[in-house]
Formats: C-alpha cells, structure tokens, sequence
C-alpha cells in the first residue's frame, strides 16, 4: 500500500470533526484520524484567555471595593487581552486548514479495516473497540482504539466542558464496536 500522507490528500481530505485538537478528515472512503498540529494562536488564545479572567474578575473586586483607579486599570487591561484572545481565535479558524501531519489511525470504510498512520492494514475495523480510558493528569478520559495486539490513544478529553463523545461515536458509526 503506498503512503496516505501526499499532497493530493490534502487537496481533497474534508475536515468532518475536530474534538479538542484530535481532528476526523474523511478522503473518499477513508476517515483519516490524528491530532491537529498545534502553533503559537492556540497558545496564545488560552494564556490570554487565562490572564482575561484572572485580570478582569481582580478589577471588578477592586471596583466593588472602591479602589476605582485600579479596578478601571485592570478591566482596561482584561479587554485588551479579550480582544487578543478573539484575535487568536480568529486567526487559528481563519487558517487553511490541512490534515495532521502525523496520523494515528485510518480505517478505510469501504475496506473494513483499520490501518495505522502510514496506511498498513492492521486489523478489521469491527474487531477493534474505542475504549474510555483514565487520563493521567486530568479528570477527564482519553479515547483509545483497542485491538487483540495493540492500542492507540486517538482523543483526549477536556475538563473544561469538552468530552470525547462525538469521537466515539463517529468510530462506532465507521463500524468499530
């Protein structure tokens, strides 16, 4: 089998979910599934969204507490790191998006199987299971394929409201159990 990852995927492959930086992309009748790339605006987006809320929710105390100067300060400063936050948003979804470089699994639909991130078939799709597993360091579960010989962690999830739901059952629709 030849290597999935060439430039006409590219052109072609369609973004059909993205579940917390692990992306779906269906070309044809393969869903090609990996974990976005990640650059400097998804940082930024969270820092600045981070500073937003700790910055803003400290000026309204200090408003609250007739420290008025600094309250007015601090809220000036929360909206400018807002408005850089929307920047970053902004400019990650304006992007043209591609699919991950490195791939962590394919199933080819029409096939039936499951092959890994290069394209080598390593088992038939309805022999394989997406299994919740516990996340070390977080509260949430990860999504792992399994299968008789091997496993691979194909989503995360995120404490802050995300889960890996739509991941799951876009592999039990593609015929995993």
């Amino acid at each position: 089998m030849s290597r999935i990852l060439d430039t006409k995927m590219a052109e072609s492959a369609m973004m059909i979910l993205d579940c917390n930086g692990a992306q779906a992309w269906r070309r044809g009748d393969r869903l090609l599934i990996g974990f976005a790339r990640t650059s400097w605006p998804t940082t930024t987006r969270y820092v600045a969204a981070l500073v937003t809320f700790i910055v803003g929710a400290n000026g309204i105390a200090q408003v609250a507490l007739g420290n008025g100067l600094f309250g007015l300060i601090a809220m000036l400063v929360a909206g400018g790191t807002a408005w850089l936050t929307v920047w970053a948003h902004r400019r990650v979804r304006a992007s043209d998006p591609a699919p991950p470089k490195k791939l962590q699994i394919i199933i080819d639909t029409k096939e039936k199987l499951l092959l890994d991130g290069i394209g080598t078939p390593l088992i038939g799709i309805g022999q394989a299971r997406a299994h919740r597993r516990f996340q070390l360091g977080s509260s949430s579960s990860k999504l792992v394929v399994v299968w008789p010989s091997g496993a691979i962690t194909v989503a995360r999830g995120n404490p802050f409201g995300s889960s890996v739901d739509d991941m799951q059952q876009l592999l039990v629709r593609a015929g995993m159990n």
